[in-house]
């Protein structure tokens, strides 16, 4: 899983095109792609499956490859609440 968050750190941008809605697709499009075109993809396939049942390995994965994703999805709604795009009441 480090692999993965190292490889991915340095392949998943973030978006900044001024449009929330823009850098939500282009994120998911990038996500999308390293986990259906590469061999990072694949590995993760396997650490998701096995993290149904081993609740340490589900912690870990929570930790280093949800929250990240969850931190830069927040980043870019905020981002949004800032240009006046999404309502500053919303929650996020």
């Amino acid at each position: 899983m480090e692999a993965y968050t190292a490889y991915s750190a340095r392949e998943i941008l973030i978006p900044d095109t001024g449009a929330v809605q823009t850098d939500l697709e282009r994120l998911f499009a990038q996500l999308f792609t390293v986990l259906t075109t590469t061999p990072a993809g694949t590995a993760m396939a396997g650490i998701m499956s096995e993290a149904q049942s081993d609740d340490q390995l589900a912690q870990n994965f929570y930790e280093n490859f949800i929250a990240s994703r969850q931190a830069i999805v927040l980043k870019i709604l905020e981002r949004g609440v800032e240009r006046g795009e999404l309502r500053s009441d919303c929650t996020i």
